[in-house]
């Protein structure tokens, strides 16, 4: 029980808040409290909220693909693309913002997806471009603990996919001494969501993953993985040891 408890707190699956100053240390600092938690380098946080009166979470699925360039003494640039598929049977049914129940739990799970989405990048961040919300949605949040946000809505069909794109500046302080990191946050009581992570470099230079599972080709480090817990990945300078 012990091991389960403990698999569910650092997979997010099971968040703690006490009443006790001593335990709520303990826990935010085996990151246990739900806290965001950037850190000191590049960080992101994908936070989706269903919205729509619904049932449909177990109907969609989503992949997330980020990628960084880091080009010398310029601004790195990342790009998020998140893509959402609904899997349930397409409908000729509209989709209609509103509070209704239906005959069954799997009609509310055969509905539109009507979604309410937050990423949070690292304060400082410039967003450039943003595409795939629903016109005139897209907004930058507030800078609140280290961090910001690019939130908007989108509405999906039964049947239908859709993609979430963003592209910005990150600060130059992802990089500290010679080093870049990425902190991945991964929702409370979401699904292990596939990522791939690509880092662009400099032609001819030589960096070292600092995470294992990559894949280190000229001018690329790819990872891919499930985000089923909180990861942190990155490079160093290829002449440290």
């Amino acid at each position: 029980l012990a091991w389960v408890i403990k698999e569910a707190l650092e997979k997010r699956q099971l968040q703690v808040w006490v009443n006790d100053p001593a335990v709520e240390t303990l826990l935010a600092n085996n990151h246990w409290d739900g806290a965001v938690d950037p850190g000191a380098g590049d960080f992101w946080m994908v936070v989706d909220s269903n919205v729509g009166w619904n049932k449909v979470n177990p109907r969609i699925t989503q992949n997330i693909s980020y990628t960084v360039t880091l080009a010398g003494d310029a601004a790195p640039r990342a790009e998020l693309v998140i893509d959402y598929r609904h899997t349930s049977p397409p409908s000729d049914q509209p989709c209609v913002h509103e509070a209704r129940y239906g005959d069954s739990y799997e009609d509310m799970m055969n509905r539109c997806y009507f979604d309410y989405l937050r990423v949070f990048v690292p304060a400082g961040a410039t967003l450039h471009t943003s595409a795939g919300l629903e016109p005139g949605t897209g907004v930058v949040g507030p800078v609140n603990n280290g961090v910001q946000s690019w939130e908007g809505y989108l509405v999906l069909p039964p049947g239908a996919t859709r993609q979430v794109r963003f592209v910005y500046d990150l600060p130059q302080t992802v990089i500290q001494d010679g080093r870049y990191t990425l902190r991945m946050q991964k929702q409370a009581g979401a699904q292990p969501w596939p990522v791939t992570v690509t880092l662009r470099t400099p032609p001819g230079t030589t960096v070292r993953p600092l995470a294992p599972g990559a894949v280190v080709e000229e001018g690329r480090v790819v990872w891919s993985l499930q985000l089923d817990q909180d990861q942190e990945l990155g490079i160093g300078d290829g002449r440290e040891k």
